[in-house]
């Protein structure tokens, strides 16, 4: 049971961490990670740290459905995921 929740834990940070490349309507790209989205718009992290917030209506097709796919794994707005530990794991055991 315990290892089932680590494998649980990691794999929402490798979500929740996970860059890849968005698409605006313009078709300009940058890679960044996505923090958090409400019905509006989306927080992107971009690699210099910077937060950028996006309306999903500029995003692409292919990245408001990326977004409306995993809405159940995106943090709420005014939240960021919080990086688990394997060390913070083992200390609840």
């Amino acid at each position: 049971m315990r290892t089932l929740l680590i494998i649980l834990c990691l794999g929402s940070l490798t979500f929740a961490l996970e860059s890849r490349s968005w698409t605006d309507k313009q078709g300009r790209k940058i890679v960044a990670t996505l923090l958090n989205a409400d019905t509006q718009s989306v927080v992107l992290k971009l690699a210099d740290g910077r937060e950028i917030p996006f309306p999903i209506a500029k995003l692409s097709p292919e990245d408001t459905k990326y977004i409306e796919e995993n809405r159940k794994n995106i943090a709420p707005p005014g939240t960021k995921p919080t990086p688990v530990s394997y060390t913070h794991l083992r200390a609840h055991e």
